[in-house]
């Protein structure tokens, strides 16, 4: 049935980046084909061999396949998908997150809510059902990593905080699934392609909040992730690339105004975490 957004002529097109993802990519774009929102969905696969195949049209619903010869990164593979679309959204979903039903017009509702919205986020489950912890964030500061380190990982994701007819707040949400007006995305500049993998959504996420937008997680807007898919073919790349990021997230946002010999000594401590994992 039409939602109230596709009967206004609202159109969202998807963004989906893959790396060997083929057992988890056609059930996340079924689960997208049913969203009736969408418009497209661009399928940018980095360096994929064979590359995967994937069906002209689902639905009413366009996909268009894209194919790198290498793996330029997450953030390049969704700045082209999003330098493709020409709808007023896009949508940033990874292959192994698979939307349900109505979710998409849950996160479009944000817009027509609140004020000054720079992404929507949705609430991201586990396989058992459980909310997973890495839709909702906290900046990754040195002290927050600090504390990370002595208290465990919630010490960067935040306390349940308000939530009003299901929209929350947040400092930062997960690239596994994010919603934003292109022509914001595209005057920010799209994601930072300095990052390989991992830390591009948080970086994205800070540089919206410094332009005054704000950040939101929709909790009706339910998805099931299934986390890392492709990751887990190579992880120690994935983990030298987690590290590569903080470090560039920590240069950016949190090393101006320390002295030497702190951001010196924050550098070492994101490294040797690193080296732990």
């Amino acid at each position: 049935c039409m939602s109230q957004f596709a009967e206004q002529g609202v159109c969202v097109s998807a963004v989906i980046v893959t790396h060997h993802s083929d057992a988890v990519l056609m059930k996340a774009l079924h689960a997208l084909a049913r969203q009736p929102e969408l418009k497209d969905i661009f399928v940018v696969d980095n360096g994929s061999n064979p590359s995967p195949v994937v069906p002209t049209r689902l639905g009413n619903v366009c996909i268009e396949l894209r194919c790198n010869i290498d793996n330029p990164g997450f953030a390049v593979g969704c700045n082209q998908g999003a330098a493709a679309a020409l709808s007023d959204y896009v949508l940033f979903v990874n292959p192994d997150c698979f939307l349900h039903d109505g979710a998409l017009a849950a996160m479009l509702q944000v817009f027509a809510q609140q004020p000054r919205v720079g992404v929507v986020g949705g609430y991201l489950l586990e396989a058992d059902g459980r909310l997973q912890a890495q839709a909702r964030r906290l900046d990754p500061t040195p002290e927050r990593l600090w504390a990370a380190l002595r208290d465990g990982r919630q010490s960067l994701h935040p306390a349940v905080g308000e939530v009003t007819d299901g929209i929350e707040q947040v400092e930062a949400t997960s690239g596994a699934l994010m919603l934003m007006r292109r022509e914001v995305f595209l005057a920010l500049g799209g994601f930072d392609t300095g990052y390989r993998l991992h830390f591009e959504d948080l970086d994205l996420c800070r540089r919206l909040r410094q332009q005054g937008y704000a950040c939101y997680v929709q909790h009706a807007a339910r998805a099931l992730h299934l986390k890392g898919t492709s990751s887990r073919r190579n992880p120690v790349w994935v983990e030298l690339q987690k590290t590569r990021g903080f470090l560039r997230y920590f240069q950016r946002f949190d090393a101006q105004g320390r002295p030497a010999w702190e951001a010196l000594a924050w550098r070492a401590a994101i490294i040797l975490r690193g080296g732990l994992s």
